[in-house]
């Protein structure tokens, strides 16, 4: 019997620091949005060709508005490839898959983001005058949402001199 004691004081130790040890917790993958931009005028008409650029940073956006407050579509901002999109025949730009950066934090088994806020910035060149959407900050704020979430926004955003 005394051979077999060892055996059982491994087996017992085993399953007490497996009880001890904290659940598994998920990976946590960064939430993604897919973001349809539809560009109108004044008068609510759609504006194709239309510059597009997505901030996720209120400096950076900010130190845009001031750089290139007219609109000149030869003044680019400092944003990735992946920010910035052109409106099609129907006035929409779309950004599918975006990543949404911010703030995670683990709940029990789950991950949470809080993401940033996105800035955007509309240029549009209509007849050989550069329109705006600088009369209002336009910012998509977002819930709190879980790891790995992927979300649709549908936005319409007015250009004006």
């Amino acid at each position: 019997m005394n051979r077999f004691r060892p055996l059982l004081l491994v087996a017992f130790l085993s399953s007490f620091l497996a009880a001890c040890l904290p659940d598994e917790v998920n990976p946590n993958i960064t939430p993604t949005v897919d973001l349809y931009v539809t560009v109108v005028d004044e008068l609510g008409n759609t504006v194709s060709q239309a510059q597009v650029y997505l901030f996720s940073f209120e400096s950076t956006y900010q130190n845009y508005l001031v750089e290139n407050p007219e609109g000149d579509p030869n003044i680019t901002p400092l944003v990735g490839a992946d920010d910035v999109g052109v409106t099609n025949s129907t006035g929409q730009a779309i950004f599918f898959n975006r990543p949404l950066e911010g703030n995670s934090y683990a709940s029990g088994d789950t991950w949470f983001h809080r993401p940033n806020p996105i800035y955007i910035r509309v240029q549009a060149n209509l007849g050989g005058v550069y329109y705006t959407n600088d009369r209002t900050v336009n910012r998509i704020s977002f819930d709190e949402i879980e790891s790995g979430e992927r979300i649709v926004e549908y936005l319409e955003i007015e250009v004006n001199i």
